[in-house]
């Protein structure tokens, strides 16, 4: 059993220093990028409310605003990275955002200020979150994929950890100092955007000669250049549906528009589902 162990542990490493080098550079950068980040936000409520005099609703009000828009913005950046067929790019742009956004710290003198620099870092957090984790899809091998997400996380994680400890370290030595504990955060932040601009480096993944439509667009534009797209028009009426696949020729009534889209995503990773258009039973969706 002793032996067992070691040799699990001895693959675990292995697989550890299998992960490329972009993967580490990425954590590092989580590393510092979270370090600089949760000296200021662990800093933030405090220093809004005890140094410019902000309200509570006001420091709510502030953090709802950021974290909702960084939530939309991932879904908006994550599409644009397919469409252009590049990574680094928007990692770059999110983190180098957060960047900018850093001395606007130390530096205000009002609530809008803050305001104004949650809002930018936190469009800069969605723009580089899902691109980033496509980079680390595109560049480990399958079977260090797991590894490597762990990997990154991990080390975002003990980034997290560490930035309130650091936070209070320097509060203590400065005698409560916001702005220059600030000024260190900024540091940190420098140092993660110069690790993606040297350690980081683009996969080079092949790609077809035209470009795909963007893949947030309306579906009927070209539907012949993507064959694994869902199309569904018409009323949320019930309807009847008729699937057709192959020898797999089930059909069913839907009592619903829900039923019936999660039915066609059943298929739509095999085949492709076109709508045929609204009858006097509703929309009739057939596979083909």
């Amino acid at each position: 059993m002793a032996i067992e162990n070691r040799l699990q542990r001895r693959s675990g490493v292995a697989a550890i220093l299998a992960v490329p080098r972009s993967i580490v550079a990425l954590g590092f950068v989580s590393l510092f990028m979270d370090i600089s980040s949760e000296i200021i936000h662990s800093l933030l409520p405090v220093f809004l409310v005890a140094v410019l005099g902000a309200s509570a609703l006001s420091v709510g009000f502030i953090e709802g605003i950021a974290e909702a828009t960084s939530q939309v913005t991932k879904l908006f950046a994550g599409a644009f990275s397919d469409w252009i067929g590049k990574r680094k790019p928007l990692i770059l742009a999110g983190y180098g955002l957060a960047d900018l956004t850093k001395p606007l710290f130390p530096l205000a003198s009002g609530v809008g200020v803050v305001m104004v620099a949650r809002f930018l870092d936190r469009i800069g957090k969605g723009v580089r979150g899902a691109p980033r984790d496509a980079l680390i899809g595109d560049v480990t091998p399958v079977e260090l994929r797991g590894t490597a997400f762990g990997l990154r996380q991990v080390m975002d994680t003990v980034g997290a950890f560490i930035g309130p400890l650091i936070a209070m370290l320097l509060m203590a030595a400065s005698s409560d100092n916001f702005r220059l504990v600030f000024w260190v955060a900024v540091l940190s932040a420098i140092i993660a955007v110069l690790l993606i601009l040297y350690g980081v480096q683009e996969p080079n993944v092949a790609r077809g000669a035209e470009r795909l439509p963007f893949p947030m667009q309306q579906s009927g534009a070209r539907p012949e250049q993507d064959a694994s797209r869902l199309t569904v028009e018409g009323s949320l009426d019930h309807s009847l549906g008729a699937y057709d696949a192959a020898a797999f020729e089930p059909s069913a009534v839907i009592g619903s528009a829900a039923e019936e889209l999660m039915v066609c995503r059943l298929f739509a990773g095999a085949s492709r589902i076109r709508t045929i258009g609204p009858t006097h039973f509703g929309n009739r969706a057939k596979l083909r």
